[in-house]
Order: structure tokens, then sequence, then C-alpha cells
């Protein structure tokens, strides 16, 4: 099997798919607040080490905004391919345009133990938009 490097952009949207495959298609939160959820995920993935730590550390936060330009170039990317959308006029939510099945297609290039990881960080965000 053929290694393909990744990319910051394909970590979110591997965020985003394992979202959808757990039925999450709305995130109703505000740019910032998504940004203070991001972070906590990208600590769990620097914690699983390897390929996972190495793409979480080319996220920094920016000291003016206190948010991640990173992240925000990944989810321009990301909007352009159609994954994700941020419906108007508030922005107080993203929305999530990956179905399961296309969720499991952008999975499939990471292994075992990275897919348990992303899985696991991401229901971070899950239980914390729930409370």
């Amino acid at each position: 099997m053929t290694t393909i490097e990744k990319r910051t952009e394909d970590l979110l949207i591997a965020i985003l798919a394992e979202l959808a495959t757990q039925g999450v298609d709305t995130l109703r939160v505000s740019d910032r607040k998504f940004h203070e959820h991001f972070g906590l995920v990208l600590d769990k993935l620097k914690a699983a080490g390897g390929n996972l730590k190495q793409l979480a550390g080319q996220f920094y936060k920016n000291v003016v905004t206190d948010t991640y330009d990173e992240l925000d170039h990944s989810l321009v990317t990301a909007e352009q391919f159609g994954f994700v959308k941020f419906p108007n006029p508030t922005y107080s939510r993203l929305t999530i345009a990956i179905t399961p099945r296309m969720a499991h297609r952008l999975l499939k290039d990471w292994n075992p133990a990275e897919r348990e990881s992303i899985r696991a960080a991401t229901k971070e965000i899950v239980s914390r938009l729930a409370a």
C-alpha cells in the first residue's frame, strides 16, 4: 500500500468525516467556539503521536486573534470541496455536507490506529456541544 503524505486540510476533512459517521451534520457553534473546540481535538491528536502528532502540530494559535490560521485555511479548502457550509446570515453554525458513504471513503487512507484516535478526539467536540 502506498503511503500518501497528508496535509493539514486532510486532517480537518478526516475530523469532519468522522463527525459525519457519528451522525453529526450540524455544529451549532460560532467561529471562535469552533476554534476553541478544535484546539481540544488537536491536543488529543498530538498525544496520539506519530503522523497525527505531526499534522496537529502544524496548527498554530495566532496570538492576536486567539484562533488557528491554518484551521481557517483548511476550512476554506473543505468548503471549496463542498464538505462544509457556513449558512448565512450569522455564521453561527457549521454544516457538514459529507454523506456517511463519502465519510468512509475519506477515512480509508488513515490507518486503524489513526482512525481510532480521530474518532476519540471528535467525541470531545460532540460531548462539549451537547452539554
